[in-house]
């Protein structure tokens, strides 16, 4: 089996009366056959797949894959992204902004997945020096 990471979506029947395959923005597994499909072969051309090597992470973006694509997919992708493209940028202007945004966005995360809901931290100010803190005494 073989990888393609898909940009945009397209749709492929690879034989009549075979039920039709779309294939979203993501990673998707095909089989030489399938891969050696004329459509498919077409969508790798325009830049809206490009074919994974065998070892390829699944998740994040490589340059090598933005630099496989059209200016007008980068430029779509861009959009999908937030990313906010002015004018007429050139392919190494879109894969840098592309990078950079996927960059801040691993960079977001929050390590432990609670969106900084910290349930384990104490309810009221923290005592940094380590004293117990007692009510003063009363003469």
């Amino acid at each position: 089996m073989k990888k393609i990471s898909v940009s945009s979506t397209f749709s492929v029947r690879f034989a009549s009366g075979k039920k039709l395959r779309v294939f979203t923005p993501g990673v998707h597994e095909l089989s030489e056959e399938e891969l050696g499909n004329w459509f498919v072969q077409g969508c790798i051309r325009e830049g809206r797949a490009a074919v994974l090597p065998d070892d390829a992470d699944e998740t994040g973006l490589s340059e090598d894959k933005l630099r496989s694509m059209t200016v007008s997919s980068l430029k779509k992708m861009a959009a999908e992204m937030g990313i906010e493209v002015q004018g007429s940028p050139k392919k190494d202007a879109l894969v840098a902004m592309i990078l950079e945004a996927d960059q801040a966005e691993e960079g977001d995360q929050d390590p432990d997945g609670d969106k900084g809901d910290d349930t384990d931290a104490p309810a009221g100010p923290a005592d940094l020096d380590g004293e117990a803190k007692t009510e003063p005494e009363e003469d």
